[in-house]
């Protein structure tokens, strides 16, 4: 017959006082002392052992020292120690290895947020959605394989206190250190670890990789994943085609043609044939680009408006002047010199209406700057069209003036071939020929044009009055006459007091402004030009330089 019985051992917690815990067992009292024997009382387990005795006819059991020896037998040991170089240290030394080098690729790069230009773009290079998908990913291996890292290291240091002879041994606390790491959580419901095991130094690096484990995906998406970012202003030189010294009409004609039929035809011919058909089609092209720009500032600036800015006395600024550039980009010009604009002074000192504006309009070769493969500028359609950069340039600026002056046809007699006093009724254009290098007719408006051997500069000269509402224009001197700078219209208002305006147009290239470029991802460049600052950095500080090949391009306005 067979008895089973179970044992608890007294525990050696001082909380639980010296009392014992009953035992539940069915042997009679005078059979404690094999009892005791056989579960082992000294035993250091905290389980509960279970033991079976047998009759004394069993031939199993073979006294008392046979029975504590089965029960209190430890299993066979089992090395902890391995071999230093053996696979799972290799494994372990490499992921250290790769989190260690990423990582610290990533820091650098946080650090110097490098510009990656082209490398990044859907043109050439990675597209800016699979750099993004292939830094998160980099990112999240390093956060895994550095908590890999770090738990197993916690664990070596762990088992090797626990094992070793003279160590204070470990508690349960150290031992779910590892748990706050691979579930955060833990700490919030088991707070009662925490204030004993984060007091270590296990438990101080452990609250550290947390932290780090929770906060490194989103910094590596907010520091190191590319992403759009203005640049610091940076000085470079950039590269542009020039294709002629300002204002060549007959090179700007003969681009006008581009590769049309025109030119074709007319390459094989004599170059004045091509010029004549370049001067053809720029003729027409200022003729759109004026009246569509026209349309545009009387849109502006209508009569309601210019009455109401009157009536508040300079209160209101004029409108600003633009035009288009390839029928893509915004020029914003800027009005200059405004201190030679006031009509009301200007009349008080000449007695007669006056209109003195003076312009400057940004270099138009920046535009061909920003886009010249050499100068190597990511465009927005690099970006899929969210890009954007901005240009400011120190280069001159074109710049016009018109100045326009009522006068009476009396006034304007020495102006006019018709008007003048003999009775010659030559052909003009062969009049203007021979003639009209030598002709030199003192006016009422001399000091205003600043015309006259005073001022080293020609008169203008008309073939006729202009029929009413009708304007004709000066026919200007060969190319290369310094004296005849500027181009003029004489226009026939029929208004009493003012029944003629006579209009001069100089160009010239200003060194008082800088040109600023910004080109957007959505919506048209713009270009803009800054000037009358003397702080400004980018001015242009050389001499202004003036042209005499600009006075044809008015008189095309009227073909």
């Amino acid at each position: 017959m067979i008895r089973t019985f179970r044992a608890l051992r007294r525990l050696s917690d001082p909380s639980h006082g010296s009392q014992g815990v009953p035992l539940n067992d069915t042997v009679p009292h005078h059979e404690l002392s094999s009892t005791k024997s056989l579960t082992g009382w000294n035993d250091t387990v905290d389980d509960p052992l279970i033991a079976s005795a047998q009759e004394p006819c069993s031939a199993a059991y073979d006294g008392r020292a046979s029975a504590t020896a089965s029960v209190n037998s430890p299993p066979a040991e089992q090395s902890m120690l391995q071999p230093k170089f053996g696979p799972s240290a290799v494994v372990m030394l490499l992921l250290a290895l790769y989190s260690t080098t990423l990582s610290g690729l990533w820091l650098v790069v946080a650090i110097i947020q490098p510009r990656w230009g082209f490398m990044i773009s859907t043109t050439r290079g990675l597209s800016p959605s699979s750099a993004a998908t292939l830094t998160a990913f980099l990112g999240k291996t390093i956060e895994i394989v550095s908590v890999t890292v770090f738990i197993s290291c916690i664990g070596q240091a762990l088992t090797r206190r626990a094992a070793a002879k003279k160590s204070t041994g470990i508690t349960l606390a150290d031992i779910t250190i590892r748990n706050w790491i691979i579930q955060p959580g833990f700490i919030f419901t088991h707070y009662e670890t925490l204030a004993i095991a984060g007091c270590t130094l296990f438990g101080a690096l452990a609250l550290l990789a947390l932290v780090a484990t929770i906060l490194y995906t989103t910094a590596s998406e907010a520091l190191v994943s590319p992403k759009l970012k203005y640049s610091e202003w940076e000085t470079r030189e950039l590269t542009a085609v020039v294709h002629s010294y300002y204002g060549n009409f007959a090179d700007a004609g003969v681009r006008c043609l581009g590769d049309s039929r025109f030119y074709h035809e007319a390459k094989d011919e004599p170059p004045q044939a091509l010029i004549d058909n370049g001067i053809l089609c720029l003729g027409h092209e200022l003729n759109y680009q004026s009246t569509r720009d026209l349309i545009a500032f009387l849109r502006d600036d209508g009569p309601d408006a210019a009455i109401e800015r009157m009536a508040k006395v300079n209160n209101i600024p004029r409108p600003t002047i633009y035009t288009i550039l390839h029928d893509n980009v915004t020029i914003l010009a800027t009005r200059v010199d405004t201190e030679f604009s006031d009509v009301a002074s200007l009349y008080e000192r000449w007695g007669r209406i006056i209109d003195n504006v003076t312009v400057s309009i940004p270099h138009p070769g920046v535009w061909s700057a920003s886009r010249f493969p050499d100068n190597k500028i990511l465009q927005p359609e690099d970006l899929s069209n969210t890009g954007s950069f901005s240009i400011k340039a120190a280069v001159v600026s074109p710049t016009l003036n018109t100045l326009c002056v009522n006068m009476d046809e009396d006034e304007l007699a020495p102006l006019v071939y018709t008007l003048f006093p003999h009775d010659e009724k030559e052909d003009f254009d062969r009049w203007a020929q021979e003639e009209m290098i030598q002709w030199d007719n003192s006016t009422v408006v001399d000091d205003v044009f600043r015309w006259g051997s005073k001022y080293g500069r020609r008169r203008p000269v008309f073939g006729a009055l202009p029929e009413l509402f009708q304007i004709v224009y000066h026919k200007p001197s060969p190319i290369g006459n310094k004296t005849d700078d500027a181009g003029y219209l004489l226009a026939h208002l029929g208004e009493p007091g003012a029944e003629y305006t006579l209009c001069q147009m100089r160009s010239w290239l200003s060194t008082d402004c800088s040109t600023h470029l910004d080109v957007f991802g959505l919506g048209k460049p713009i270009m803009r030009v800054h000037c009358g600052d003397d702080s400004d950095p980018y001015t242009y500080d050389l001499s202004v330089y003036k042209s005499s090949n600009s006075v044809k391009v008015p008189e095309l306005w009227s073909s």
